[in-house]
């Protein structure tokens, strides 16, 4: 909230007064105008950063719909943006997260299907969440041209980011791909118990 409201208000009114000192600047050297227009475009750029890491830090998906929903409504947006059908499957029997678990999943997710569309050529993709009871899983899965996983941290392909998530919560990954055969991406977080009712929070 203080990203979004202090930093985001105050880089609007800072950029704002860039635009106004250029239609003020009298002066007609290029150089005054090109160092103005960098300014501005560097403003903006911060901007639209800084909203992103609020985004990041809370999805407001999240708020607004609930886990299992901002899943399902995610995973149609992207299978829209992609032309990558999505195959969702939500446990019934899952409950509520908790924030940290719902946010370290749905990033977990957002993670897994971004790296799908740069680099797996896959044309279907299967996404499940299921409560296990002791654990809270989420499986990504494609049948695109898969790698090697022995050599995955060094492909670029951006797990090192959804490993260092699951360290968070003590969470754990198991990650299956072959050449040609597709990958199956499977995190599983241990389910948190809340309150003093002993019940758990899923």
């Amino acid at each position: 909230r203080e990203l979004h409201d202090e930093f985001g208000q105050a880089l609007t009114a800072h950029n704002l007064n860039l635009h106004n000192l250029r239609s003020d600047l009298e002066c007609d050297s290029d150089a005054y105008q090109s160092a103005l227009d960098q300014l501005i475009s560097e403003t903006g750029e911060l901007l639209v950063h800084i909203r992103q890491l609020a985004q990041d830090l809370r999805p407001p998906m999240l708020d607004t719909l609930g886990f299992s929903t901002a899943v399902t409504t995610y995973c149609h947006e992207f299978a829209r943006r992609s032309n990558i059908p999505v195959q969702v499957h939500i446990d019934p029997k899952l409950g509520e997260l908790t924030d940290p678990d719902a946010i370290i999943l749905y990033r977990i997710l957002q993670e897994s299907l971004t790296n799908i569309s740069k680099h797996a050529q896959a044309s279907t993709i299967w996404v499940d969440v299921a409560d296990e009871g002791e654990r809270i899983s989420l499986m990504v899965q494609d049948n695109g041209i898969g790698f090697d996983t022995r050599v995955e941290r060094k492909s670029g392909i951006g797990l090192t980011g959804i490993r260092e998530r699951l360290a968070l919560v003590g969470g754990e990954l198991d990650l299956r791909s072959r050449k040609g055969h597709g990958t199956i991406l499977c995190t599983y977080l241990p389910a948190k118990p809340i309150g003093a009712e002993g019940k758990e929070q899923r």
